[in-house]
């Protein structure tokens, strides 16, 4: 199976279970496994059993999870706060490619200082 979009989790799953699944994982690439336990970072998001739904659907699929509001706020912050791009991804479940994307879209949201001349 190819890549699904989190508009294919929410026709399978409903929008709240794919809301706590992008809370959890937003920033990441993952394949949808076969089976998803609550050792799984989906199955401690949604349960087993909307996991279950959700695996015999797409088994084998990658899903790209967007970083929500929330969660790019928080985000945001830290790496103004001076936060490591590592130290953010950590603490946020996140891969460290989309916070260097964040910390990129910052920088370009900063005003630029004009020159002397």
């Amino acid at each position: 199976m190819g890549d699904i979009s989190m508009r294919h989790v929410v026709a399978a799953i409903g929008e709240t279970a794919a809301q706590a699944i992008e809370a959890k994982l937003g920033g990441k690439r993952i394949v949808i496994p076969k089976t998803i336990g609550l050792n799984h970072p989906i199955g401690q998001a949604v349960g087993t059993e909307v996991a279950a739904k959700l695996s015999a659907e797409f088994a084998g699929a990658i899903l790209d999870v967007p970083v929500g509001a929330k969660k790019r706020a928080l985000i945001e912050g830290d790496l103004r706060k001076g936060d490591s791009v590592n130290t953010v991804a950590a603490r946020y479940f996140t891969s460290p490619r989309t916070i260097w994307r964040i910390k990129a879209a910052l920088a370009d949201d900063e005003p630029q200082q004009l020159g002397l001349f």
